[in-house]
């Protein structure tokens, strides 16, 4: 969809944006405030979610940014005075979550049942989309998923995605809202959260690449991902800020599928000097999923006409680009 399309609909729409510094939230906001939204920032800058201020930095001339937690700015502000609510809120470390899961609980689960709540007090309700995580499937029988695959999480922090999606699908149903719920996978991309560690698979990768380091890919080199580029993730989250009204819809995101073998091929020929190496997989990571796995996304192809359309060898060259020329930022 072009530019011209986008800014015809969202020019002058009151967005609200919880988790907006962060990764996916700070990429959306510019591509909205580009579309010339009227965005609202609402990020408690938690150091383990990834908010940076040099995401924003570019555009928080155009936004209203509060530095507090959602629960805070619901208590006193009015959220029906908004059109769409895009909930970026998320902790990602699914290793913390299993060392502190009532942190877990507090970011993944509880704020987005705050928003729900607000909503419900709301005279007219703007619509919410959620952002969840392909993980809320666990270990799978099979590798191609719909969403109609059952859930079966096998850490704290999928649980509480799991439990997020619920709540969104009582309170849409009991009060009538207008809601979208998304299972994610491995996103990737511009912005991304580098420092410390249990970064991610794909953020361990870049992080090696530009430090010089050996890259270590788990499992066989016929073991498949589809690997998401942050456009496309952006792509999808305004097709559908545009949707219709319905009470509530989830929806798979899923990027190119991906084997290892291609993953290194793609490393070779982008950083030929980096040293790659497959091993086994260690327990901890073997627990959470270490089988292949492809997002089915005929769902929101057939809704909304949206599809992944950056490979690994784009993704990747463009994101090693943007932290060569910014990475004082985010290493």
């Amino acid at each position: 969809m072009t530019n011209l399309i986008l800014s015809k609909y969202y020019k002058g729409k009151r967005v609200l944006i919880p988790g907006g510094a962060g990764f996916i939230g700070s990429n959306l906001a510019k591509k909205l405030v580009s579309c010339q939204a009227v965005c609202t920032i609402v990020d408690p800058f938690l150091k383990y979610c990834g908010s940076n201020n040099f995401n924003i930095k570019h555009i928080i001339d155009d936004i209203e940014l509060y530095k507090q937690s959602i629960e805070s700015f619901i208590a006193v502000k009015d959220i029906g005075a908004y059109d769409i609510i895009f909930n970026c809120i998320g902790l990602t470390d699914h290793f913390l979550g299993m060392v502190d899961p009532e942190l877990d609980y507090r970011i993944n689960c509880l704020s987005g049942l705050s928003l729900l709540r607000g909503l419900e007090k709301c005279k007219n309700s703007p619509k919410l989309i959620s952002i969840g995580s392909r993980t809320q499937y666990g270990k799978t029988a099979i590798k191609l998923i719909s969403e109609a695959h059952p859930m079966r999480p096998t850490d704290v922090q999928s649980i509480h995605k799991v439990t997020s999606e619920h709540y969104q699908n009582i309170y849409a149903h009991k009060f009538g809202l207008d809601t979208v719920f998304l299972r994610l996978t491995n996103v990737y991309g511009p912005g991304q959260r580098l420092r410390g560690s249990n970064i991610g698979f794909m953020g361990e990768i870049i992080k090696n690449l530009l430090q010089g380091n050996m890259v270590t890919l788990y499992g066989t080199m016929e073991r498949t991902k589809d690997i998401l580029f942050i456009k496309d993730v952006i792509s999808a989250l305004v097709l559908l800020g545009m949707q219709k009204e319905h009470t509530f819809k989830v929806y798979n995101i899923g990027g190119q599928p991906c084997s290892m073998s291609d993953l290194a091929e793609s490393i070779k020929n982008i950083m030929p000097q980096n040293v790659i190496k497959f091993k086994p997989f260690p327990d901890k990571i073997k627990n959470i999923g270490s089988d292949s796995f492809i997002l089915n996304v005929n769902q929101i192809r057939k809704d909304v006409g949206w599809m992944p359309s950056i490979g690994i060898n784009e993704g990747l060259s463009k994101t090693l680009d943007f932290y060569r020329s910014h990475a004082k930022y985010y290493l």
